[in-house]
Protein backbone atom coordinates (compact mmCIF):
# COMPACT_ATOMS: atom_id res chain seq x y z
CA UNK A 1 0.00 0.00 0.00
CA UNK A 2 1.41 3.53 -0.92
CA UNK A 3 0.41 6.14 1.30
CA UNK A 4 -0.88 9.44 -0.66
CA UNK A 5 -0.60 13.16 0.34
CA UNK A 6 -4.14 13.41 1.99
CA UNK A 7 -3.61 10.20 4.47
CA UNK A 8 -5.13 7.89 2.35
CA UNK A 9 -3.54 4.90 0.24
CA UNK A 10 -3.74 2.98 -2.83
CA UNK A 11 -4.54 -0.51 -1.89
CA UNK A 12 -4.00 -3.87 -4.54
CA UNK A 13 -6.40 -3.94 -7.24
CA UNK A 14 -7.44 -7.13 -6.20
CA UNK A 15 -8.29 -6.06 -2.59
CA UNK A 16 -10.10 -3.53 -3.95
CA UNK A 17 -11.97 -5.89 -5.64
CA UNK A 18 -12.85 -8.20 -2.83
CA UNK A 19 -13.46 -4.97 -1.19
CA UNK A 20 -16.38 -4.10 -3.59
CA UNK A 21 -18.03 -7.64 -4.01
CA UNK A 22 -18.66 -7.41 -0.35
CA UNK A 23 -19.77 -4.02 -0.25
CA UNK A 24 -16.82 -2.68 1.71
CA UNK A 25 -14.78 -0.03 1.13
CA UNK A 26 -10.89 0.54 2.56
CA UNK A 27 -12.09 3.91 4.70
CA UNK A 28 -15.50 1.58 5.96
CA UNK A 29 -14.65 -1.06 9.01
CA UNK A 30 -16.68 -4.32 7.59
CA UNK A 31 -19.72 -3.97 9.79
CA UNK A 32 -20.47 -7.76 10.64
CA UNK A 33 -18.23 -10.65 11.37
CA UNK A 34 -20.02 -12.35 9.27
CA UNK A 35 -18.67 -9.58 6.73
CA UNK A 36 -15.25 -9.77 8.27
CA UNK A 37 -14.80 -13.28 7.96
CA UNK A 38 -16.12 -13.65 4.21
CA UNK A 39 -13.74 -10.92 3.50
CA UNK A 40 -10.83 -12.97 5.52
CA UNK A 41 -11.95 -16.31 3.55
CA UNK A 42 -11.59 -14.06 0.01
CA UNK A 43 -8.18 -12.94 0.99
CA UNK A 44 -7.18 -16.25 2.22
CA UNK A 45 -8.25 -18.20 -1.53
CA UNK A 46 -6.39 -14.98 -2.82
CA UNK A 47 -3.16 -16.12 -1.55
CA UNK A 48 -3.84 -19.49 -1.91
CA UNK A 49 -4.41 -18.88 -5.58
CA UNK A 50 -1.10 -17.34 -5.90
CA UNK A 51 0.82 -20.15 -3.63
CA UNK A 52 -1.07 -22.41 -6.38
CA UNK A 53 0.23 -20.55 -9.48
CA UNK A 54 3.55 -20.13 -8.36
CA UNK A 55 4.14 -23.74 -7.47
CA UNK A 56 3.14 -24.46 -11.10
CA UNK A 57 5.42 -22.10 -12.55
CA UNK A 58 8.04 -23.20 -10.77
CA UNK A 59 7.28 -26.55 -11.56
CA UNK A 60 7.21 -26.09 -15.19
CA UNK A 61 10.66 -24.22 -14.84
CA UNK A 62 11.84 -27.35 -13.34
CA UNK A 63 10.77 -29.35 -15.89
CA UNK A 64 11.84 -27.18 -18.64
CA UNK A 65 15.36 -26.79 -17.38
CA UNK A 66 15.73 -30.91 -16.97
CA UNK A 67 14.78 -31.48 -20.52
CA UNK A 68 17.08 -28.70 -21.76
CA UNK A 69 19.68 -29.96 -19.81
CA UNK A 70 19.14 -33.66 -21.01
CA UNK A 71 19.00 -32.26 -24.76
CA UNK A 72 22.38 -30.47 -24.27
CA UNK A 73 23.48 -33.97 -23.03
CA UNK A 74 22.43 -35.14 -25.93
CA UNK A 75 24.17 -32.96 -27.99
CA UNK A 76 27.14 -32.41 -26.67
CA UNK A 77 27.50 -36.59 -27.01
CA UNK A 78 26.82 -36.18 -30.54
CA UNK A 79 29.77 -33.94 -30.77
CA UNK A 80 31.90 -36.17 -29.10
CA UNK A 81 31.05 -39.13 -31.54
CA UNK A 82 31.06 -36.99 -34.70
CA UNK A 83 34.49 -35.58 -33.33
CA UNK A 84 35.82 -38.98 -32.75
CA UNK A 85 34.50 -40.92 -36.29
CA UNK A 86 36.12 -37.86 -37.95
CA UNK A 87 39.40 -38.73 -36.64
CA UNK A 88 39.45 -42.33 -36.28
Amino acid sequence: MSCRDDGTFEVHRVLERQLQRLGLSISDPPPDLGTWAALLERISNAYSDADQERYLLERSLTISSAEMQDLYAQLERSVERGAREAAG
